[in-house]
């Protein structure tokens, strides 16, 4: 239909048809069973590069009222703070990290770190290798005369 075709009349028809052609998108349903990750807590002033959600994964176990369950804790998620995870996702075998950055790095988290002993301060009062010198020596150095 025109827009100046368009009256009191058949307004209501043209409402209709937009309606009708709205691309409304579909909720993916979550389900007892279905893997998920859990959103992470938002904090002020972080970067938006950083994760929203968890690495980690869950699973659902009971659903009331809108409300999920997860394996994480007994706590009620919003569908919304939760994000469904399709079977590809879902890594099966830790990927093999030797050679890589990443490898050396969980290695050396890994190792255990070595005891330091440290020593009791004595009881001395130790002072700085620097000797002040009086001035009567400083007047016959070998760098001659030395004016404060």
């Amino acid at each position: 239909m025109a827009p100046d075709e368009v009256n009191e009349n058949t307004q209501h028809i043209v409402q209709i048809n937009l309606l009708n052609r709205l691309n409304r998108p579909t909720k993916a349903k979550s389900n007892i069973g279905d893997k998920v990750r859990v959103q992470i807590k938002p904090v002020s002033f972080v970067k938006g590069y950083k994760p929203k959600f968890t690495k980690h994964i869950h699973e659902i176990t009971d659903k009331a009222d809108g409300y999920y369950t997860t394996t994480k804790d007994d706590r009620l998620y919003l569908k919304a703070n939760l994000q469904k995870v399709e079977e590809y996702e879902i890594n099966s075998e830790k990927p093999d990290l030797e050679g890589t950055l990443e490898g050396h790095l969980k290695e050396m988290k890994n190792r255990p770190r070595p005891e330091y002993n440290i020593e009791e301060p004595s009881s001395e009062v130790r002072r700085s290798g620097r000797v002040r010198k009086p001035t009567s020596q400083l007047e016959h150095s070998e760098y001659g005369r030395i004016n404060y």
